[in-house]
C-alpha cells in the first residue's frame, strides 16, 4: 500500500512539473501578447514585438523590437521602432492586482513624424488617444485589465526624422528623456494601454520641444494642440509637462484656467444661494 501511495504521490508531482514547465515556456507568448494588444489599442495602429524575455528569478524583464505602425496613408517605414527596453519587477506584485516595476528603461528609439498635404501621421494617433475616457469601451478596457505602477521612466539615444512633402528630411537626436511620477496620480496604477499612451505621448512632446527649427511653425503648432488633447485625455498632464517649454506652459495654462472657472462657478452659486 505504501509503495502505491508514493508511486501516486510521485505521478502527482511529476504532473506537476510538467505543467508548470509548460507554462513557463509559454509566459514569454503571453507577455508579449499582451503588450501588442495594449500598444495596439492605445494608439489605434498595429505594435509589435519581436523579442520578450521574462525572468521570475532575476526579477526582469527585457523586450526587443517593439514597433508602432503609420497610420494608413503614410509612406515612412514606422512611427516608432524602439531598441531595448529592461524592466525590472517587483515579483510578489505579480500576484496582486497591480504590477509594480521598479526600473523601466529604454535603450533606442526611432520615430518617424510625416507631414503630408493631407495631414501627418502624429495627429491621427493623436486623435486615436483622445478616446480615452470618453466611450464605454475604453472605459471597460480599463477596468478589466492588469494595472502597472512605475514611478521613473528612462529613455535614451531617441532620434526623430521630420518628413515634410516636397522638402526632404531632417532629423534631431535629443537629449536623455527622464520621466517621474509615471502613475503616480493613481495608487492602482493604470492599464498597459494607458501606460503605452502616456510614454508616446511624452516622448512626442519632447521631440516639439527640441526641434530647434526642423519644423515649419505651422507643423510644430499642429502637433501642439493634438499632443495637449491627447494628453488631457488620458490624465498624464503632469507627467508631460516635466519635458518643459510651450506644451509644458500651455497645459499649466489650460489647468489654471479650469480651477478658474470652477472656482468662478462656485463663487456665483455661492452668492446666487445668498
Amino acid at each position: 500500500m505504501k509503495k502505491i501511495i508514493f508511486k501516486i504521490i510521485l505521478a502527482v508531482l511529476l504532473i506537476l512539473v510538467i505543467l508548470i514547465g509548460i507554462g513557463w515556456t509559454m509566459i514569454d507568448s503571453l507577455v508579449k501578447a499582451g503588450v501588442e494588444k495594449g500598444g495596439s489599442f492605445a494608439l489605434g495602429v498595429e505594435t509589435t514585438v519581436n523579442d520578450i524575455d521574462l525572468s521570475i528569478l532575476k526579477s526582469r524583464l527585457v523586450m526587443d523590437g517593439l514597433k508602432i505602425t503609420n497610420p494608413k496613408g503614410f509612406e515612412t517605414p514606422h512611427l516608432m521602432d524602439s531598441g531595448r527596453f529592461d524592466v525590472e519587477v517587483k515579483i510578489p506584485s505579480l500576484i496582486t492586482e497591480t504590477i509594480e516595476l521598479k526600473k523601466f528603461e529604454l535603450d533606442g528609439l526611432d520615430v518617424n513624424i510625416e507631414q503630408k498635404l493631407t495631414g501627418n501621421n502624429i495627429s491621427k494617433v493623436m486623435a486615436n488617444l483622445k478616446r480615452f475616457g470618453s466611450g464605454e469601451e475604453e472605459d471597460e478596457e480599463r477596468a478589466k485589465g492588469r494595472k502597472l505602477s512605475v514611478d521613473r521612466v528612462v529613455i535614451k539615444n531617441v532620434v526623430a526624422h521630420i518628413h515634410l512633402a516636397g522638402l526632404g528630411e531632417k532629423t534631431i537626436k535629443m537629449p536623455e528623456i527622464e520621466l517621474t511620477g509615471v502613475t503616480s496620480d493613481n495608487a492602482k496604477g493604470i492599464v498597459l494601454s494607458e501606460l503605452t499612451g502616456r510614454i508616446v505621448t511624452a516622448v512626442l512632446a519632447a521631440i516639439v520641444e527640441n526641434r530647434q527649427g526642423t519644423m515649419p511653425d505651422l507643423l510644430a503648432s499642429n502637433l501642439t494642440a493634438d499632443i495637449i488633447g491627447a494628453t488631457q485625455a488620458i490624465g498624464a498632464s503632469e507627467l508631460v509637462e516635466q519635458v518643459g517649454g510651450e506644451i509644458g506652459s500651455a497645459l499649466r495654462e489650460a489647468a489654471e484656467t479650469k480651477l478658474g472657472e470652477v472656482l468662478e462657478g462656485l463663487t456665483g452659486e455661492k452668492k446666487a444661494n445668498e
